[in-house]
C-alpha cells in the first residue's frame, strides 16, 4: 500500500517490525486491506494514524463512525493538521452524541450502514 516511506526505509521498517513479531500486511488499496482483515475475522478497525491515514480512509468512503475531538488549545507552532472539522462532515453522517471533557469536546458521528 502506498505511504510516505519509500524504498529502503520501507523495507527496513518492514523487516524490523517482522523481526519484532508484528504481522505486516500489504495491499494495493485500502479496500483490499479491509477485505484481508475481514477474511481474518476482523469486523472493526480503529484508524488512529494521524491526518494522512484518517484522510485516506475518509476520501475512500471507508469510514462508518467519526469521533471528532476539538480543543481550544493549539498544540505546537501553527497547530497539528486535522483531516476534517465539524463543518467538513457531510450530510450522510448523523451526530449521535456530544461530550465535554473540560474545555475539549468530542463529537460522535455515524453513517447509516
Amino acid at each position: 500500500m502506498p505511504g510516505r516511506a519509500e524504498g529502503g526505509n520501507l523495507d527496513l521498517r518492514r523487516q524490523l517490525l517482522t523481526n519484532a513479531g508484528v504481522q505486516v500486511l500489504e495491499a494495493p488499496t485500502l479496500e483490499n486491506l479491509l477485505h484481508i482483515l475481514a477474511e481474518s475475522g476482523m469486523s472493526e478497525l480503529l484508524v488512529e494514524g494521524g491526518a494522512f491515514a484518517a484522510k485516506s480512509f475518509l476520501e475512500a468512503g471507508l469510514v462508518d463512525r467519526i469521533m471528532l475531538f476539538e480543543s481550544p488549545v493549539v498544540i505546537g507552532k501553527g497547530g497539528i493538521e486535522t483531516p476534517l472539522s465539524r463543518a467538513d462532515i457531510k450530510g450522510d453522517y448523523a451526530l449521535i452524541s456530544e461530550t465535554a471533557y473540560g474545555p475539549d469536546r468530542c463529537f460522535n458521528y455515524e453513517r447509516p450502514i
